[in-house]
């Protein structure tokens, strides 16, 4: 009980911070953000061959197996 109240009082006894975000922040996230997805859009093809190459052996293993 001692904890709830000592925890009610700082929350509701605060002064305001007077902080601010850099701006520079949000520049290098949008940064990364527009690098990321670039990283994916060129790699896209490597990515999608290699995950059909994949699908493709599985099927082909499939096929060997019920030919016996």
């Amino acid at each position: 009980m001692k904890h709830l109240i000592l925890l009610a009082s700082f929350i509701l006894i605060t002064k305001p911070a007077l902080a601010y975000i850099d701006p520079g922040i949000g520049a290098m996230f949008i940064q990364g953000l527009i690098a990321s997805l670039m990283v994916i859009v060129l790699y896209a093809k490597k990515i999608i061959a290699a995950l059909k190459n994949a699908f493709k052996k599985n099927d082909k293993d499939k096929k060997d197996s019920t030919d016996e």
